[in-house]
């Protein structure tokens, strides 16, 4: 089964969670040499752009908490289908075949860009809430994604 017909039910999670994540890198000394480490910088939408509707607001942070969790189920059970959505609806440069970047293991390795100048609950965004809490969608998006295991 292609990737695209195995894994599309997931575009629209990687569709709305674009404008939000980029895949960047920085160079960092490890063990005397340099490298390059690659993440993925998400950035929260500040609350002024909701023009105070609180519930539209949390539930786009539910929506990109989510869509990250969907993301990185994906990686666990099929680094191909975790490196296919990366290439095909975020257009991240894995780099061409042959190449030392295309060998690489793309982590799922993430950094929150806040707004600190507006107040911003760190704690219900990363913590128990998405587990108490979970959106009907992400619940049946999760049991799709089990059901595509081969294990």
């Amino acid at each position: 089964m292609a990737m695209e017909q195995r894994w599309g039910f997931l575009a629209s999670w990687c569709a709305a969670l674009k404008r939000h994540v980029s895949y960047t890198s920085m160079r960092s000394d490890h063990e005397g040499r340099e490298v390059s480490i690659r993440y993925f910088r998400v950035t929260i939408p500040p609350r002024d752009e909701f023009n105070g509707d609180e519930i539209l607001y949390q539930a786009k942070l539910q929506q990109i908490r989510e869509g990250l969790a969907l993301l990185v189920a994906v990686k666990h059970v099929d680094e191909a289908a975790w490196r296919f959505m990366l290439v095909s609806y975020w257009d991240v440069d894995v780099g061409r075949e042959g190449e030392q970047l295309f060998k690489e293991e793309i982590p799922a390795r993430f950094e929150l860009t806040l707004n600190l100048q507006k107040e911003f609950d760190l704690v219900r965004f990363g913590g128990t809430h998405q587990r108490e809490y979970p959106s009907a969608e992400y619940l049946d998006m999760l049991g799709e994604i089990a059901s595509l295991t081969d294990i």
